[in-house]
């Protein structure tokens, strides 16, 4: 084979590899492509593998997943009380119509993927930003941080989607990160915020120390009022117990005086002799002791 037939066969073999190069593309399962036929879109390959085009058209990717957009900077916003908040928010967004957003995005005739997919986000910014603008802007600073977040995050998903629908881009969530005021009053609005929790302390103090009073003051009376009706009943029973004991003396004392006097006497004595340090000086003919000197009770 001649050298000008090998540099001949060399020549066609890189423009076939060319050709196939141009006519040959492959799209991942995370993509969809884009067919760009002289600037204008003619189609969209949605299936993942080995695919053929026109060698005079281009490939556009375009990103399928569920993809964040974070806020780059925080934005500032007006509540219904004119009081300033700075709100960071984020967005979860997924490319739906990819041949619509295309167009809705694209940069003069041509447009790669990086370069789409940047201006599509753009437009994610431009809703998002005009959403939370308007929506926040109608509550309070205090529906914003915690009584109607949850319903509020809802409604501004519902603005987006409005508007993000006609970019063949749907928004699937969407969330507030941080809510703070800016920094040249939050100072002021914390220490305001301080002194009205500090009153809040204080008064909740106030009631509870009047709540204690009563609740002791209450628990008094009726520690009196149950003392009270304790000793009443003990009265009661020590009247009707010393009742029953002087029937009982009574009674013994009409059968036989003489042994009645005997064991008053021995109680007596109980009591008169118990240990200690009293001292008793008594005539040994005392009445006191007669049982001592006769167990009659006689005096000799």
């Amino acid at each position: 084979m001649t050298p000008n037939r090998l540099i001949a066969l060399g020549l066609i073999a890189l423009i076939g590899f060319i050709v196939a190069q141009r006519c040959i593309f492959t799209v991942a399962e995370t993509e969809n492509a884009i067919i760009i036929r002289l600037g204008e879109p003619v189609g969209v390959v949605e299936d993942p593998g080995l695919h053929f085009k026109n060698p005079i058209a281009n490939v556009v990717k375009v990103d399928k997943r569920n993809r964040e957009y974070d806020l780059d900077v925080p934005i500032e916003i007006i509540d219904v009380n004119q009081e300033q908040l700075k709100v960071d928010a984020f967005a979860r967004y997924e490319i739906v119509d990819p041949l619509l957003f295309y167009q809705r995005f694209r940069q003069g005739t041509q447009s790669d993927s990086a370069v789409l997919l940047q201006a599509g986000e753009g437009g994610i910014s431009r809703i998002m930003r005009n959403g939370l603008r308007q929506i926040l802007g109608e509550v309070t600073i205090a529906d914003i941080v915690t009584n109607l977040r949850t319903e509020l995050m809802t409604r501004i998903e519902e603005r987006m989607q409005a508007e993000a629908s006609q970019f063949g881009i749907k928004i699937i969530d969407v969330r507030i990160r941080k809510a703070d005021f800016p920094d040249d009053i939050a100072d002021n609005v914390y220490l305001e915020m301080r002194s009205e929790r500090q009153e809040t302390a204080q008064l909740i103090r106030s009631q509870g120390d009047r709540e204690s009073t009563r609740i002791n003051a209450e628990a008094e009376r009726k520690r009196t009022e149950i003392l009270a009706e304790a000793k009443r009943e003990s009265l009661q029973i020590k009247g009707a117990a010393d009742g029953d004991r002087n029937a009982i003396f009574n009674e013994a004392y009409g059968k036989d005086p003489e042994f009645f006097d005997f064991y008053r006497s021995m109680i007596a004595y109980e009591e008169a002799l118990k240990k200690g340090e009293t001292t008793i000086l008594l005539s040994p003919d005392s009445e006191f002791l007669k049982y001592f000197n006769d167990v009659g009770g006689k005096r000799k």
